[in-house]
């Protein structure tokens, strides 16, 4: 096991946010195995002995808690009965990963046994083609879950307080479906279906491959240790090697789906929290309020902030959405103006209370938190799955995804953009930019990702931004990125200039002028 100086930062993190009871013990364990691909005994020994004993749980006063709880049960049981409806989506999805999952094993297993020496010899550049009925389970559920986050966010009868979301939404899930289970509670636009289910279609493609070859990863290292002990042969062993068997150490089973319940549920909670969101920002609630589940699995992190009620306008919103770590259960609920006068709930004094909270809570778990629909937020890649992309040689194929939904707008005129011919990928601009000043430079660095790597490239004009908030283009229509080219051999200047740039955007493309720039540049990036 050895971990770079980023990884070790990155893993400390983990440890201690399950030493302050920010993670569950479990969650913290699933990210050491899933991020920096150790075993379950190289996990539990990082871990040590963190979040056996976790620390108390910040809470409202008792008398404001009990006043809040009474007047909100019903709704509280309601929002219970919704979060226990998206576990029963999972609870019926899984089973069907499970088998997809197996199917990259079996396939896995059949190049070992076809040449066993490939266990040792494996790379990325042979991989099993993308399951596409894996795809379509993991689109259905994240679809779901998305719109029952959007149904059950709605406003209310009193009568319908403690009923939750009940009802199914018909498969094949297409616009009628989606339309026909929003009846009478939300309005979904044609347009906004079809867009949501493109950017969806993308989502679910990419966890959904990065599953089947994080299951052959993880195989692949725990068959490698086991040879290290075995007295048989490399035939022997590779011919005694059971699909069943793998899938356990790849974290799908029934057993042990540690890998299921960290990347799926989280993921899942994700999207029912972003439709909730989504359709908050349609039917402005006069506050919101964070909610969480009360038991012996809420974590500090979620505690702390259960029972906080500000205006929906409040920045606290921006960062502090769930889910707020892995196998996150907590939701955001609206309060309506109806809703508060049939309750009885002072809004004004109970915000009061919960602003008393929030100097005293933790930060969320790294990559967690963030509004999902604020600037495309949940749809961009974390950095540790865009590490894995890169690893498994998928950006390209991902990309291809990419063309196909959320921008196959470039493949035609769109009035106001200039398009740029290339092999791969796209590029555009606003025609607004024609004579701005950076045009040219900044076309040359997109053409580059779009001929590299078959990315998609739409130049951002300069607005009404603050400076340190004009990134200069959109990536697949969801990332932010920023083009530098370098223009000193100091690493002081270097240094100034990388994090200027990522004050604007959370990607960079450096341009190095004079190869005298190198060493200078590898001597920043190593003081960063």
């Amino acid at each position: 096991m050895t971990l770079n100086g980023a990884q070790v930062t990155a893993a400390t993190g983990i440890v201690k946010a399950v030493e302050a009871g920010e993670l569950p013990r479990d969650s913290g364990l699933a990210q050491l195995r899933i991020l920096f691909n150790l075993t379950k005994a190289q996990a539990e020994e990082m871990m040590g002995s963190s979040g056996n004993n976790p620390p108390p749980k910040k809470t409202m006063s008792s008398q404001t808690k009990t006043k809040v709880k009474k007047s909100l049960d019903p709704v509280i049981e309601r929002e219970v009965g919704n979060i226990n409806r998206i576990k029963r989506l999972e609870d019926a999805s899984f089973p069907k990963i499970q088998s997809r999952i197996k199917e990259t094993l079996a396939w896995f297993i059949e190049q070992l046994k076809s040449d066993p020496k490939r266990l040792n010899t494996f790379n990325w550049e042979i991989k099993p083609e993308a399951d596409k009925d894996l795809h379509k389970e993991t689109l259905d559920l994240f679809l779901e879950s998305y719109l029952y986050g959007m149904a059950s966010s709605a406003p209310l009868e009193e009568k319908e307080f403690a009923d939750g979301i009940t009802e199914v939404i018909a498969e094949p899930i297409t616009f009628e479906a989606a339309s026909e289970f929003l009846k009478g509670r939300v309005s979904l636009k044609r347009s906004d279906y079809y867009r949501l289910s493109d950017f969806m279609k993308t989502r679910a493609f990419t966890v959904g491959r990065l599953s089947q070859l994080d299951a052959i990863d993880r195989v692949r290292t725990h068959l490698l240790k086991q040879i290290e002990g075995s007295t048989s042969s490399l035939n022997e062993f590779i011919e005694a090697i059971e699909a069943d068997e793998l899938l356990q150490v790849a974290g799908f089973s029934s057993e042990s789906p540690w890998y299921l319940e960290t990347v799926y549920r989280t993921n899942t909670m994700t999207n029912y929290n972003a439709g909730r969101a989504q359709e908050f920002q349609e039917s402005k609630p006069v506050a919101l309020e964070f909610l969480g589940i009360e038991d012996s699995r809420q974590t500090a992190v979620c505690a702390e902030r259960t029972g906080i009620i500000l205006p929906a306008s409040d920045p606290f919103w921006e960062r502090n959405w769930p889910p707020l770590h892995f196998n996150c259960r907590s939701t955001i609920r609206a309060i309506y103006k109806e809703e508060a006068d049939v309750l009885g709930l002072d809004i004004s004094s109970i915000t009061k209370e919960s602003k008393k909270k929030l100097g005293g809570i933790a930060d969320t778990s790294n990559g967690f938190g963030a509004n999902p629909i604020k600037d495309n937020a949940m749809w961009r890649n974390t950095p540790e799955m865009s590490e894995r992309i890169n690893r498994y040689l998928i950006d390209e194929e991902l990309n291809g995804v990419v063309g196909e939904t959320v921008c196959k707008d470039f493949a035609k005129e769109v009035p106001g953009m200039v398009n740029i011919k290339t092999t791969k990928g796209g590029v555009r601009y606003p025609k607004e930019m024609a004579n701005h000043q950076e045009l040219t430079g900044n076309l040359k660095a997109a053409t580059a990702l779009a001929e590299g790597k078959g990315y998609y490239v739409e130049l951002h004009s300069p607005g009404k931004e603050k400076y340190n908030k004009q990134f200069d283009a959109w990536v697949n229509a969801v990332e932010k990125w920023e083009f530098k080219e370098l223009t000193s051999t100091k690493i002081k200047t270097i240094s100034r200039e990388i994090n200027d740039a990522f004050n604007k955007a959370e990607n960079l493309l450096l341009v190095i002028t004079y190869r005298s720039q190198i060493k200078p540049l590898e001597s920043a990036i190593e003081k960063e």
